[in-house]
């Protein structure tokens, strides 16, 4: 045990159970990305074939405006040639622009692009966590919040794969950041924003809407500078929305690639309405919401499970305190995000007959400030009724990996 110089015994300080709880979820979220990069086989289901194939045409032949329509697919196992597919995926360059020096001189190295990915992953998490702890100054708080902002289901596993989602969430730790008072929160803000809009539209989309309603609900209380930070926070806007105006202007539409493999011939469509295929799109989306895709098959049980954690966040948002408008914010752009995803998923389902859109992993830039609602409702329940957060943290927990796992043992 140290001592002094006059022998005296100095007591040891032992880290913060926050500190703990903060290192705890980042290293759980480290080795589940770890453990996908390292043994989950190429290509998952998640578009890695695509991404990296972007990533291999980027190397090839660097642009800040590419064509999609142009781009192929590597051809399987060997990576080594292009086939005569088209690609699918029609997000901006910046992710495949970064990660080509990476992918090898030869065939592109799977494993160091998803490490790349991880690195990238646990960047965002840790920026969201220490930004997080300005709203929750209670130890209690912190610990909760730490475990709610790493529980986005797709997060850890997504961040061991090749995917661009990946670069969304750094962007949407940043909008986080900047939204809680980070030191320089307008730049982060504005960097954010830029680097959304440089991801992926969906991106931009959510994390834009976000800040226009905190911008909305603080018009009363900014700082007289506000003139200057508007201009940098239009700047950032205006950069991160420059590739989808290029886009539009080049082709009409604000996404443009391929749509060919997602054609369904008319005879083998599904015969919806609008409202059939709302109910469609929501039951595929709470049937994806866990990190294991397929792990709850009972639709009743998944759609109890996201009602419940919605109901949370509402209570939350009565509960959250200096989070509170944050929080709202977010809430705000879930609402729009979801909206936007369902209009495009029906115009997509109407031309193609497409029903792949309802995908949950486009709601995770959305995660830090849903976070803070969750957290805020978990702390209330304490107060109220003995276990009343521990039932919350589970309730948030069990569609991540680790609560999947716990309870199929259970459930045996």
């Amino acid at each position: 045990m140290p001592t002094s110089r006059r022998g005296a015994v100095r007591p040891v300080k032992l880290p913060s159970a926050s500190t703990v709880a903060a290192a705890m979820v980042v290293l759980a979220h480290l080795l589940i990305a770890l453990a996908t990069a390292w043994y989950a086989p190429f290509p998952t289901e998640f578009d890695e074939l695509q991404h990296l194939s972007v990533i291999r045409a980027q190397r090839e032949a660097p642009s800040l405006f590419p064509d999609h329509r142009s781009e192929r697919i590597l051809s399987l196992p060997s990576l080594a040639a292009w086939t005569d597919t088209p690609n699918y995926i029609p997000h901006p360059p910046l992710y495949y622009l970064a990660l080509a020096p990476f992918s090898g001189a030869a065939a592109p190295s799977v494993l160091t692009l998803r490490l790349a990915n991880t690195a990238m992953s646990a960047t965002a998490l840790c920026l969201v966590l220490l930004a997080g702890w300005r709203l929750f100054p209670t130890e209690a708080g912190r610990v909760v919040f730490a475990l709610t902002a790493a529980a986005f289901p797709k997060a850890a596993v997504i961040g061991g794969m090749i995917n661009n989602d990946n670069l969304a969430m750094l962007a949407a730790a940043l909008v986080f950041a900047g939204l809680a008072g980070a030191r320089g929160g307008v730049v982060l803000l504005a960097a954010g924003l830029a680097l959304a809009g440089w991801s992926k539209l969906t991106a931009i989309v959510a994390l834009g809407v976000v800040t226009l309603a905190w911008l909305w609900i603080e018009r009363r209380n900014r700082e007289p500078a506000w003139a200057r930070s508007g201009a940098i926070l239009g700047a950032g806007g205006a950069i991160g929305l420059l590739p989808s105006i290029v886009t539009l202007a080049r082709t009409g539409h604000v996404l443009d690639a391929s749509t060919a493999q997602f054609h369904v011939p008319l005879g083998e469509r599904a015969e919806f309405g609008f409202l059939g295929y709302a109910a469609d799109f929501i039951a595929r989306l709470v049937l994806k919401w866990p990190a294991v895709e397929g792990a709850t098959t009972s639709l009743p049980a998944a759609a109890a499970l996201a009602l419940l954690m919605l109901c949370a966040v509402a209570f939350g948002l009565t509960q959250a305190g200096r989070g509170r408008t944050i929080a709202t914010a977010f809430v705000i752009g879930l609402a729009t995000t979801f909206a936007v995803h369902l209009w495009f998923g029906w115009r997509a389902f109407q031309e193609l007959g497409d029903l792949t859109i309802a995908q949950t992993r486009y709601y995770g830039v959305l995660w830090p400030g849903l976070s803070v609602a969750l957290t805020a409702a978990a702390l209330r329940a304490g107060e109220w009724t003995r276990g009343g957060t521990a039932a919350i943290v589970a309730l948030v927990l069990l569609p991540t990996l680790p609560g999947v796992v716990i309870a199929s043992a259970l459930a045996r």
